[in-house]
């Protein structure tokens, strides 16, 4: 349609500018279109260079060479010729009744006027329109950028909002933690354990090695690493957000601590330098509750444990509590899991079990072995 368009201007500019000058020169029937010709000109130019076609563009300088000889013709033969009497015949005259009758008497001088006035008038309005038309597309278009501008703008603002608010939603959970270790005594935190049958039956029923390099994620002061010490395993991690904990947990072991590395670190800035041979996490796991997070804990484990290395993973079950520690937590399933570490682990086991707080209260738990493919 636009092509059509730029066709069709083109051809009726290029005609509305030519055809007067043919009958300006003519030797018959001129008057009759001689002031026609400024108007069917000028509005020809001007009503082809408004549909902007690029032809018309082209030829816009000639046709208004045209229209000026065309006019220059007009003002000729209206003002100079009918000065002087002509001795030629009706065929050469500009349509007179007789041969010497002046061309004024026949066509009045006041049409020549209209004529251009009106020219004048088509030429004003069609360049207007133009003038508008070209301040549109320019307003459009900066109407359109600036959207683009403002949303590139707000995606940046956001960027860095998220960014702050992850950063503070760390500071948040460290100073959490570390307040709880430094106000609560051991035996007033519900995951309280004498002795972690569960996590230490584990390490009986696989065989683990006594030298595997093993890893206890987010234990915290718990007895886990006094236990294993006492079962002979000598290469042992401890991770955790809280330093508080970990000070706590040195404290208690004296100088067995030495045999313990210990890492003070949110397990999502966890960059380990080694593999371990056996990765275990219990209640720790469960505080991601974005999938950002439990992908990065994918991710973490999937690079970080050895080839045929033990994953032990215990959280909350779907029948367990929501909260842990007044935070939100996110409950698991067998099949949840499956989804998650399907891909880099086989799931050796997975059983429920309640665990008895110092409250005398009961939270579900599930806890799964997976081995790494």
């Amino acid at each position: 349609m636009i092509k059509i368009k730029s066709i069709w201007s083109t051809l009726t500019g290029s005609v509305s500018a030519s055809i007067p000058l043919f009958f300006a020169v003519c030797k018959s029937g001129a008057c009759a279109t001689v002031c026609v010709s400024p108007i069917a000109s000028i509005f020809g130019i001007s009503s082809a260079s408004l549909t902007a076609s690029p032809l018309m563009k082209s030829l816009f300088p000639l046709l208004l060479a045209i229209s000026a000889v065309a006019f220059t013709i007009s003002y000729y033969k209206l003002y100079v010729l009918p000065k002087f009497d002509s001795n030629a015949s009706c065929a050469t005259d500009c349509g007179c009744d007789t041969p010497k009758k002046p061309l004024h008497k026949t066509f009045p001088f006041w049409s020549f006027w209209v004529g251009l006035v009106v020219s004048i008038v088509f030429f004003t309005y069609f360049e207007v329109q133009n003038y508008n038309s070209e301040n549109q597309k320019v307003t459009i278009t900066e109407q359109q950028s600036v959207p683009a501008t403002e949303k590139t703008t707000e995606a940046c603002c956001t960027t860095v909002r998220n960014v702050n608010k992850l950063k503070n939603m760390n500071l948040d959970k460290k100073a959490h933690w570390e307040n709880v270790f430094a106000t609560k005594q051991e035996t007033e935190v519900s995951w309280y354990q004498q002795k972690p049958e569960t996590s230490i039956n584990f390490f009986i029923e696989n065989n683990i090695p006594k030298d595997a390099k093993i890893i206890d994620i987010g234990g915290g002061d718990s007895y886990l690493i006094d236990n294993l010490l006492d079962l002979g395993y000598t290469n042992l991690f401890l991770l955790d957000i809280s330093a508080n904990a970990i000070e706590r947990i040195k404290n208690r072991l004296g100088a067995e601590s030495e045999k313990v590395t210990f890492i003070v670190s949110d397990i999502l800035d966890f960059q380990p330098e080694t593999s371990f041979d056996v990765w275990h996490d219990r209640a720790s796991f469960h505080f991601l509750t974005t999938e950002k997070e439990i992908e990065t804990y994918k991710n973490l484990v999937s690079n970080s444990i050895s080839e045929n290395g033990f994953m032990f993973l215990g959280t909350f079950s779907e029948n367990g509590p929501l909260k842990c520690s007044g935070l939100e937590i996110t409950q698991y399933s067998e099949q949840k899991f499956d989804r998650i570490f399907g891909t880099n682990f086989s799931k050796m086991t997975c059983f429920t079990e309640n665990h008895q707080t110092p409250f005398d209260t009961t939270q579900n738990f599930i806890f799964c072995t997976f081995k790494k493919k």
